[in-house]
């Protein structure tokens, strides 16, 4: 940080690759949403930047370290602008500085070839965690009978028509590439549950980064970048934008690093730790539960 007679100055710690070019778009910012952990700023894009005080990187996140006072000025309906690569905040006189040079982008998996018997010992993980966890017990029972598919099950999520025989079909249309069972399956869960990202879009988005991710491996036939193009479309017309920014990320196999990096691990490219899931479970209230809900789907095919 430093300050001249314009105010304070800091330099942001890292920047989501769709973050910064659409900040190169954008001049008119205004905060839409303030969270514990940092806030929600949009101008006329589609996209939703989160400022994050967090370390935890993502295509549309900017980190920044900032004093607490930074923190504790936001306040919702603020307007910013973004100038000649700095971010102002006029009523506070601070300007972020936003550099390319800060670019964060998720690495592609590129020809890694998943291991088989590292995805099994991932699943015994998950399955003893998620069994000492306080959560949405429904959401755990639905994880862990597809980990184990012998085991019995409770009521549907939220009511919703997501259950054991649903799950089964979806799997049933992944191996074959049928993507209609999906597509109607789609726009019943779409917006289902509470807060910005619903538990019905977390565990959609869950599924999608899978399945877009390791499609090789995955995603043996039919037209997945049709699907993609249907999930993006009903997304922006039936939830939030905010959930619908991340589910398009989703669909180009793009996402919250706490996400990727368990993925990669079910899939068995890398060794899954306790901390590593706890990360993905803490990310919002359910949504990291709901959203591996939707990674074990496609992933246990």
């Amino acid at each position: 940080m430093k300050w001249d007679n314009n105010g304070a100055e800091f330099e942001i710690d890292s920047i989501g690759k769709i973050a910064f070019e659409s900040m190169k778009s954008g001049i008119n910012y205004s905060i839409i949403g303030i969270t514990s952990r940092g806030f929600y700023t949009k101008s006329s894009s589609r996209w939703i930047i989160y400022i994050s005080e967090e370390s935890f990187r993502s295509p549309l996140t900017i980190n920044l370290k900032a004093p607490d006072s930074f923190w504790s000025g936001i306040s919702h309906g603020m307007h910013l602008s973004y100038i000649s690569g700095r971010l102002l905040f006029p009523d506070m006189n601070i300007r972020l500085i936003v550099s390319k040079h800060r670019i964060w982008e998720i690495p592609s998996p590129g020809e890694t070839k998943p291991l088989k018997s590292k995805r099994k010992v991932g699943f015994k993980i998950i399955a003893e965690i998620l069994r000492r966890n306080d959560g949405d017990t429904q959401l755990r029972e639905l994880i862990l009978a597809t980990l184990q598919p012998s085991s019995e099950i409770g009521a549907p999520l939220n009511g919703s028509i997501l259950s054991h025989d649903t799950i089964i079909q979806w799997q049933e249309s992944i191996r074959t590439g049928q993507i209609h069972p999906l597509i109607e399956s789609v726009e019943r869960l779409l917006g289902l549950g509470e807060g910005l990202t619903p538990s019905g879009d977390d565990m959609i988005l869950g599924l999608m980064l899978s399945l877009n991710r390791w499609k090789s491996s995955l995603w043996t036939g039919g037209d997945l970048n049709k699907l993609n193009e249907y999930v993006i479309t009903k997304a922006y017309e039936q939830t939030t934008t905010l959930s619908a920014n991340l589910i398009e990320m989703a669909c180009r196999g793009i996402s919250d690093e706490r996400l990727i990096q368990v993925v990669d691990a079910l899939m068995g490219v890398a060794d899954l730790s306790e901390e590593m899931l706890q990360r993905m479970l803490q990310w919002g209230d359910s949504s990291g539960l709901a959203a591996l809900l939707g990674c074990t789907i496609a992933i246990t095919v």
